[in-house]
């Protein structure tokens, strides 16, 4: 019998999803492997952190200069793996800061939350709000992009500090564990 359950717990944790990591190629200088295990990365002024968690790749991008540095999200691009450009939003980088992204982004969702009665299915009402709840929700639609399969995506990302402009460029590659 304790075989039989090992044997079970073996194929469900043999059998699950696949999991992806990724690796940094280009630059070339800078080519590492990018896990679960947080990479620190220097390109002045710069420092990149970066980890794989969930299947996306996670960027923390920080500041250690006594200036702030602009992401200039209107000139910088995300380039997917069937070829299309994505926008970036801007952000600041305060001294001594960091800023997280998220590749591919997570799209968000809106969901109730707290108690609600529900007949049948389908119909729910909700307890503490009896009357309807209207939400109006406008995104870009271009900032949100799927990363399938082995394949790469291109990272190109502007900056500004004290009105001098400056860009990274990376490309990272999925690799299926």
């Amino acid at each position: 019998m304790r075989t039989f359950v090992s044997m079970i717990a073996l194929l469900f944790w043999c059998g699950g999803c696949a999991t992806y990591e990724y690796d940094l190629v280009r630059p070339q200088e800078l080519a590492r492997h990018v896990g679960g295990q947080p990479q620190a990365l220097q390109v002045e002024p710069l420092i990149y952190h970066l980890q794989s968690y969930d299947n996306r790749l996670v960027m923390q991008i920080q500041n250690p200069t006594a200036d702030p540095v602009m992401l200039r999200g209107d000139q910088s691009t995300i380039v997917d793996p069937a070829g299309q450009s994505h926008p970036l939003r801007s952000q600041t980088i305060a001294p001594g800061s960091f800023i997280k992204l998220i590749f591919p982004p997570i799209i968000p969702r809106i969901e109730r939350s707290g108690p609600s009665i529900g007949i049948g299915i389908g119909y729910g009402r909700h307890v503490a709000c009896p009357e309807p709840q209207y939400l109006a929700v406008y995104e870009d639609s271009a900032l949100y992009w799927d990363w399938d399969g082995q394949t790469d995506a291109k990272i190109n990302l502007v900056y500004e500090r004290a009105g001098q402009p400056f860009a990274h460029s990376f490309i990272f590659h999925r690799k299926k564990m």
